[in-house]
């Protein structure tokens, strides 16, 4: 992409933008598996070099060489040309990919199999648009906010829903979730636009508090390399599964669905038929679960 291009798209993202470290000789930081190739003084060199730009640092991600930024687009050129920047690249917004059935319970026969286990001492982590306060049917969930600009609790819903369709308790109220012995994570993605930021964060915290399971409803038109490198890391290193909605518009499944380390899915009816914004083409790959129990 051409240095015009890259600063019209950085603009169109409020000037938000991920940036990427290698070693100088390299063409990556970060392999295809999730691996880290640069060393933790070349990611500081990197750094610095941002920070001398008058950059405003929004995140700096723990054990990745990459981070947020706000910058002004007319230094993204003298920065591209720095040779431990792998990539510099506008942080997009999604949208999310709302299911909302709860027959699917007794479709995936989970009745039966809590007999053996309800989820119990497993962490589930749900990045959505959070959860809300004090829900009568949703044990106190451990709450992470990355994005500081937007408030704690769901004011969307559909991070609410998900996460009673996968856990909510077995009090007599209301329904029963899924897997509703399971431990409840929650990582905000943002109130009415997801932001890959903010999910990228939060896949880095499922990570750090070894998270056996990561749910994502989200959907982005383009891939962001920082988010990628965390889910591979999640999948091929912490041995996390990530599961990711496929989207129901009958097209291309979504990324970050669309990853090799991510189990696509779609929405599906009471009879096993696919719904009818959704198409056998957007389905990736099969899931063991109907995708209405996990999105």
């Amino acid at each position: 992409m051409s240095d015009e291009d890259l600063r019209g798209e950085v603009e169109r993202a409020n000037n938000l933008v991920f940036i990427g470290f290698k070693e100088a000789e390299q063409v990556e930081g970060v392999d295809g598996r999730g691996r880290v190739l640069v060393s933790d003084a070349t990611v500081l060199l990197g750094k610095e070099a941002v920070r001398n730009t008058g950059a405003t640092f929004r995140f700096e991600f723990d054990d990745m060489p990459s981070m947020a930024a706000v910058i002004d687009p007319a230094d993204l050129s003298e920065l591209r040309r720095n040779p431990v920047i792998e990539y510099i690249e506008p942080v997009t917004t999604g949208r999310r990919l709302s299911q909302d059935t709860t027959w699917n319970v007794k479709k995936v026969n989970a009745p039966p199999a809590w007999v053996s286990t309800t989820g119990g001492g497993e962490k589930l982590l749900i990045i959505d648009s959070g959860i809300q306060e004090n829900h009568f049917d949703l044990y106190s969930p451990v709450v992470g906010l990355c994005d500081t600009t937007v408030g704690l609790w769901d004011v969307v819903g559909h991070g609410t829903e998900v996460a009673g369709i996968a856990a909510a308790t077995d009090n007599s109220i209301g329904i029963i979730g899924v897997s509703h012995g399971v431990s409840l994570w929650i990582a905000k993605d943002g109130d009415e636009e997801p932001s890959a930021l903010a999910t990228a964060c939060g896949v880095q915290m499922g990570r750090a508090n070894g998270v056996a399971a990561i749910n994502i409803s989200t959907g982005f038109d383009d891939a962001n390399v920082a988010l990628t490198d965390q889910i591979n890391y999640a999948y091929y290193t912490d041995d996390i599964l990530v599961v990711a909605a496929a989207g129901n518009d009958a097209g291309a499944v979504a990324y970050p669905a669309s990853l090799a380390a991510v189990v696509a899915v779609s929405a599906t009816t009471s009879s096993d038929t696919f719904a009818s914004s959704a198409s056998p083409t957007s389905v990736r790959r099969s899931s063991s679960l109907h995708p209405d129990s996990l999105l």
